[in-house]
C-alpha cells in the first residue's frame, strides 16, 4: 500500500514522499493498480498550437510544446512525444510532481514510455511499469489521470489491457508512428482499439494524431466515443502555412 502523504500550503508545496514505494497490484505482473476515483473525466477536443484560440480548458498540451501560456487555465497535458522529453518525470519524481501540482491541470495523460515490437519483453514490461507507477504516484496527490493504450507485441496485449481498470471514462492513444517499420500498422492498431473496447470498456478514446489520419481510421469499432485531435507538430505546420 502507498505510504505517501500530501500536505499543500499555497503557494508552497511540502511533501512526505516515498518515491520507491511498491503500489498495490491485483495482477500477476505487479503492474500498479490505478485508482478509479482519480481517473480524469475531462475530454480534450483540440490541440494547443501556440495560438490564443486553442488556449482553452478543452485543449491538449503536448509536453514537447513547452513553455505553455502563462494565462493557461486547465486543459490536459499529454506525453505522446520523444522519450527524452519526459525521462525527467521518472528521474526526478518529486520535483516533477510539484510542477504538475503547480500547473493545475484538469487531467494528465499517463506517460507513453516507448514499447516496441522488437524490444525484449522484459524491457517492454519495465516501460509499462514506469508509466503506470508514475500515473498512480500522481493520483496519490489528487492529479486526475488519463490512462493510455500503449502498443507492443500481440502477446503484450493482455499485459497492457488486463492491468487497467474497467469502464474508464477517458483513455488516450496515438497513431503518429504507424507504418514506420516494425509490425504496428493500421490494421493492428484498429485491432488493439477493438481489444481495448472489449476488455476495458472505455467511454471515450482520444486519438492523438487521429485528425490528420481520419480516413485510415474509418474502420474504428463501435462501442465508445472517439475524439480525433491533431498532433502538435502537424497543427503547427498547418497554422504556419496559413
Amino acid at each position: 500500500e502507498s505510504v505517501l502523504r500530501q500536505e499543500v500550503e499555497q503557494p508552497v508545496f511540502t511533501f512526505e514522499v516515498d518515491d520507491e514505494v511498491i503500489f498495490k497490484s491485483s495482477n500477476e505482473w505487479g503492474i500498479p493498480d490505478l485508482l478509479e476515483e482519480e481517473l480524469c473525466t475531462h475530454i480534450p477536443r483540440d490541440t494547443w498550437d501556440r495560438n490564443d484560440d486553442t488556449n482553452t480548458i478543452d485543449s491538449w498540451y503536448c509536453q514537447s510544446a513547452r513553455p505553455f501560456p502563462t494565462d493557461r487555465e486547465g486543459g490536459v497535458l499529454g506525453f505522446f512525444t520523444e522519450d527524452y522529453r519526459f525521462e525527467n518525470y521518472w528521474n526526478n519524481k518529486k520535483g516533477t510532481l510539484e510542477k504538475l501540482l503547480r500547473e493545475e491541470w484538469d487531467g494528465v495523460c499517463a506517460i507513453d514510455f516507448s514499447i516496441y515490437w522488437d524490444y525484449p519483453k522484459a524491457v517492454n514490461m519495465y516501460q509499462l511499469y514506469r508509466s503506470r507507477w508514475l500515473a498512480r504516484f500522481w493520483q496519490e496527490f489528487g492529479i486526475k489521470v488519463i490512462p493510455i493504450i500503449q502498443g507492443g507485441l500481440d502477446e503484450d496485449v493482455d499485459l497492457i489491457l488486463e492491468t487497467l481498470p474497467r469502464y474508464v471514462p477517458v483513455m488516450a492513444t496515438q497513431c503518429r508512428t504507424l507504418n514506420r517499420g516494425g509490425k504496428r500498422n493500421w490494421s493492428t492498431f484498429i485491432e488493439l482499439i477493438d481489444n481495448t473496447i472489449q476488455v476495458v470498456k472505455p467511454e471515450t478514446i482520444v486519438i492523438y494524431g487521429g485528425k490528420e489520419h481520419k480516413k485510415k481510421l474509418s474502420g474504428l469499432p463501435s462501442g465508445c466515443e472517439y475524439v480525433l485531435i491533431d498532433s502538435y507538430m502537424t497543427k503547427r505546420r498547418h497554422r504556419m502555412k496559413e
